[in-house]
């Protein structure tokens, strides 16, 4: 099944199964679960879907908590940190209601989601939305900074860590593999996951990786070029 999936021989296909890897355009690795956040109770988590339903202003800050900063190791640094990551956040969800605003939910049906407690049933009802978010924040601070003039107090700040918080988001729904996941690139070289490239619709379709012990930029991977490293919470 691995070698009709992935269109490679049964031989390299079962080396790779030996190995503890599987191919990138399978399956999905999460962000790793906190332990305290799994041990919420209903009436916090009810809170948090709420704060979730809230557009813009408390979706931004959700997931900025949802997704905190966390070390991807040596040579890495810090992920889904950054300054401002919540303001970005915010003034990006901002811009695309102001700009599509077909893909905004209904208040009043995301207000009654909230109750569940559920904050994956609001993801699912913001889908669109999120998406649209991930992509404007492609073009960068620039074209924010553009749409929305109001903002004078906000200087110019990178993306990245709100571009991962949305790739971690989006990966909830969708397969890939969040920022932070471990890789092995087709020469062997091991490498580390550092952002998604998403299309208008599905998976990922390259990823961002910072290989291992090699310093310049960042390579654009397509998934079947990269092997997931074992004992990442794939699914």
């Amino acid at each position: 099944m691995h070698a009709a999936c992935t269109g490679v021989s049964y031989t390299v296909a079962a080396r790779r199964l030996a190995a503890g890897t599987t191919s990138a355009d399978l399956g999905r690795t999460l962000y790793p679960a906190d332990a305290l956040r799994a041990g919420r109770t209903l009436a916090e988590r009810v809170a948090d879907a709420r704060l979730a339903a809230d557009l813009p202003h408390g979706r931004a800050a959700h997931l900025t908590r949802r997704f905190p900063p966390r070390d991807g190791g040596p040579g890495v640094g810090t992920l889904y940190g950054g300054t401002s990551r919540q303001e970005l956040l915010r003034l990006a969800y901002a811009v695309v209601i102001d700009e599509r605003p077909d893909l905004e939910p209904s208040a009043i049906d995301l207000a009654w989601q909230a109750e569940s407690g559920e904050e994956t049933a609001l993801d699912t009802a913001c889908a669109q939305l999120d998406r649209a978010v991930r992509l404007l924040l492609d073009e960068g601070w620039e074209r924010i900074a553009t749409a929305t003039p109001s903002s004078p107090h906000l200087v110019e700040v990178r993306t990245d860590g709100a571009r991962q918080i949305m790739d971690a988001l989006l990966v909830v729904s969708e397969d890939g593999h969040v920022p932070g996941t471990r890789v092995a690139m087709t020469s062997g070289r091991p490498a580390t996951i550092v952002g998604a490239m998403w299309g208008l619709a599905g998976p990922p379709i390259a990823y961002a990786v910072r290989p291992h012990g090699l310093v310049g930029s960042d390579l654009v991977v397509p998934p079947h070029e990269l092997l997931v490293l074992a004992g990442q919470g794939t699914e």
